[in-house]
């Protein structure tokens, strides 16, 4: 469905709201109301729109997500792609830690089928699949990996530093190089060694 600019607007005030109340009271202490309130619109029309509090914060989820990719320039292909997304995706998350680790606690307690395990973890290992096979296609990884065992490690590499972050075991101050070498590094066994040597990395 095509929204008008005024529809637009007030779709990007309701998600931001939802992002900002979601740092400051977590999602237990997200109300409907109080975001209908703060965002200038009923109550009524916000269940229009959205038909219950998850959906909400998915949908403020997947808008940030959106985002940050868009934020990417489209001329990055390939590995410098992948760290130029790794570099928005963290530095999102040092910006706005409370929010992260609100979206990372939801997602840490969710079931496998439930929406946001969905979003970050099936979706996600997806999108690592297809990124793979991109930089296949560039020369930068090899052609006889198998891509659902890497897509999956590094998904496992990235989340784990969330983990350990959410845990107090990285600093937020170093969270950022950490999650970009824990990409980097889940790759490695599978690149090319020429584009490892490019990106200063170093094959055993």
């Amino acid at each position: 469905m095509n929204l008008t600019p005024r529809q637009l607007q007030r779709r990007e005030r309701i998600l931001a709201t939802v992002r900002q109340q979601l740092s400051n009271a977590g999602y237990e202490g997200l109300s409907m109301r109080d975001v209908a309130a703060a965002s200038g619109v009923s109550p009524t029309t916000l269940y229009n729109l959205y038909d219950n509090k998850d959906g909400l914060v998915l949908a403020a989820l997947q808008d940030l997500l959106d985002q940050l990719a868009t934020s990417v320039p489209e001329a990055l292909q390939g590995l410098d792609g992948v760290i130029a997304r790794a570099r928005a995706y963290a530095r999102n998350i040092v910006r706005n830690p409370r929010y992260a680790e609100a979206m990372a606690r939801m997602l840490f307690n969710a079931r496998p089928t439930d929406p946001i395990a969905k979003m970050l973890l099936h979706q996600g290992i997806a999108a690592r699949r297809q990124s793979i096979l991109d930089m296949q296609a560039l020369g930068e990884m090899r052609e006889d990996i198998d891509v659902d065992f890497f897509a999956q490690q590094w998904g496992v590499s990235s989340w784990s530093v969330i983990l350990l972050w959410t845990h107090g075991h990285i600093s937020l101050r170093e969270f950022e190089e950490t999650y970009i070498r824990a990409e980097l590094h889940a790759l490695l066994p599978g690149m090319t060694a020429k584009h490892a040597r490019k990106h200063g990395l170093q094959q055993e």
